[in-house]
Order: C-alpha cells, then sequence, then structure tokens
C-alpha cells in the first residue's frame, strides 16, 4: 500500500515553483541609466580635464612677423610721403549750397595748395585767407576727399535788408515819405546788408526785403562793415531793433511800411508807412511800449483815414502818454 502525504502533491507538468513567484526585497532590479545625469557626468569629466598646451611659437617665426611689419610700415610711409598718390590736384569752394565759379578770387587761395600732400596741408591757414578777402563768413569747414581733393564749405550771415545810402544829405527824413523830393546834387547807392551790417552787394537790392535809408557825408563802399569806421554807427544790434520796428508795426496795424530811415545822431527811426506818413521812434527806448501808446490812441486817432504828415511816438513818461501828430 502506497502512502501519500497530505502536504505533498505532485508538481504538474508546465508549472512553475511558487517561490519564483514571490516579490523579494533581495532581487536586483536592472539598472537603467538616465540620460541627463550622464551628460551631466561627462560635462564635469571635460572640465576637469586640463586644455592641451599651446605650442609656443619658434624664434624664427617670431622674427618673420617683426620683420614683415617694419617692411608694411616703410612702405606705408613711402606711398603717403614719398609718391604722388595724396598730392591735391582738385578743389572745389561751395558758398551757401552753391559751388563758387572758378575765376572767383577765393580759387587762388586754393590753387596754391595744389601739388601739396593733403595729409599735412594747414586748415587753419586756409580759413585765416578766406576770411580775410571775406570777412562776412559765418561758418567755415575745410575737407579732405581722398585722395587728391579739397573742398571749402562757407556758411554767410544772411541779408536781411536793403540799405539806401543818402550820400551828402543828412536830411532824409519826409523826402522818405514824399516821391520826387531829393535834394540836388545828391547821390543815392544801394547796398544788401546782412545781419552783421555787412554790406555785401552794391547796386542790388531784393524786393522782399526791407529797405533802410542812412545818410552819410562819405558814401559807402561795399564788402565793408557799415560801423567799421565809426564803431557806434549802425551796429547789429541797431540794425535789429529797427527791422524788429518794421515787421511789430505792420503786425500790430496791417499797415506796410515802405522804408525806415535811421537817424545817428538823434538815436531815432522814421517808419515811413504806405498812407504816407511817417511814425517816429525813440530807439533809446522800449520799442513795444511806444507801439503800444499807438494803438491806445487809435479810437481818437484814425490813421488809416486821416492825412497826416507824421506821429511822434518818441515822447513817454508816467505823466505824459499822449501821441503827437501833425496834420498834412
Amino acid at each position: 500500500m502506497k502512502f501519500n502525504s497530505p502536504f505533498k502533491k505532485n508538481k504538474k507538468a508546465g508549472t512553475s515553483s511558487k517561490i519564483a513567484e514571490l516579490r523579494s526585497p533581495y532581487l536586483k532590479k536592472p539598472f537603467i541609466p538616465n540620460k541627463k545625469v550622464i551628460k551631466r557626468e561627462k560635462k564635469k569629466l571635460s572640465i576637469l580635464i586640463p586644455p592641451a598646451r599651446l605650442k609656443a611659437p619658434t624664434k624664427s617665426s617670431k622674427f618673420f612677423w617683426i620683420f614683415l611689419l617694419i617692411i608694411i610700415g616703410f612702405a606705408a610711409i613711402y606711398g603717403v610721403f614719398f609718391t604722388n598718390f595724396f598730392n591735391i590736384q582738385s578743389w572745389e569752394i561751395e558758398e551757401d549750397h552753391i559751388v563758387l565759379a572758378k575765376d572767383n578770387p577765393l580759387n587762388q587761395i586754393l590753387a596754391a595748395e595744389k601739388g601739396k600732400n593733403i595729409l599735412l596741408i594747414n586748415e587753419d591757414s586756409i580759413i585765416k585767407q578766406i576770411i580775410h578777402v571775406k570777412p562776412d563768413i559765418k561758418k567755415i569747414e575745410v575737407k579732405k576727399i581722398f585722395p587728391k581733393k579739397i573742398k571749402v564749405e562757407i556758411e554767410k550771415y544772411p541779408i536781411v535788408a536793403n540799405l539806401v545810402d543818402i550820400v551828402g544829405d543828412k536830411n532824409i527824413g519826409n523826402a522818405a515819405c514824399h516821391k520826387g523830393l531829393k535834394a540836388p546834387g545828391v547821390k543815392q547807392k544801394k547796398f544788401l546788408i546782412d545781419s552783421i551790417s555787412f554790406l555785401a552787394d552794391q547796386n542790388k537790392e531784393n524786393p522782399t526785403l526791407p529797405y533802410i535809408r542812412v545818410g552819410t557825408v562819405n558814401e559807402l563802399t561795399s564788402s565793408t562793415f557799415i560801423n567799421k569806421d565809426k564803431a557806434d554807427f549802425l551796429t547789429p544790434e541797431k540794425l535789429d531793433y529797427i527791422l524788429k520796428a518794421i515787421n511789430l508795426f505792420k503786425e500790430r496795424f496791417g499797415m506796410k511800411v515802405i522804408d525806415a530811415s535811421y537817424f545817428d545822431v538823434e538815436r531815432e527811426i522814421h517808419l515811413c508807412t504806405e498812407m504816407n506818413f511817417e511814425i517816429w521812434i525813440d530807439m533809446e527806448k522800449d520799442l513795444t511800449s511806444q507801439l503800444e501808446k499807438l494803438k491806445k490812441a487809435l479810437p481818437k486817432l484814425d490813421i488809416y483815414h486821416t492825412s497826416l504828415e507824421y506821429i511822434d511816438l518818441r515822447i513817454t513818461g508816467a505823466m505824459n502818454e499822449k501821441v503827437i501828430f501833425k496834420r498834412r
């Protein structure tokens, strides 16, 4: 008789042991590498590895580079100072954005620089020579256009008025507002005058600009400062005052000013209006206050319809603000 133990069972084919199915903590799990960790570790290793030593240049290579630099330096010096490559061959003068003609006297100054090395020319010397010939220059610049040309750019002071010189007649007042009245033997000369009282051109006029009349014993000449001989005759400040008076009167009263007569000794101006009467203004007093006095008097003095010879605004003061005038 065969005894079968109750604790032992026959193992069937194709089944595994129950022990193999247990999840034991002691069993090793397969290692799966982390890509980020690998990359970080490689970076650390690359930092720790010392860079390869540079190969020190030999003495022969040092000598070669020094010799090459010396040759280049000598070649540059020779090319600049001992050849004609940088010698001036042409020039140009531009005045207020207009190129001057070749026969202009200023071109003779630049003609003296022909053949000189453009790197060695003295710009200050050229500027001084040009200003000596043409002193009414506001700004001047000498430019080097490599390799063989120089260009001078000139900016002049603006032309601000027409100047009429009444030669030999200091009494230029009422004649300015009475056509045809002119003392016998009196000569008139016309000029263009710029903002610094320089007589730029003679026998020229610009009808779009104001007219200023002055009386002189000795006639004025062009290309001179009108206040050169008499430093206080018509300074730029006085010229500016006259122009402001002309423009401000037109703006305040809507009346055109034909011209302004300037009296040097009296320090006053007479504005000749299109209504054929004069406005007398004291140049040593405030311009605005004098014209304001006339404006206040308009309700009583109709300057647009009254036949007048002159209106005197020179007398001012706290107790005397009346407008003095003369009917024709």
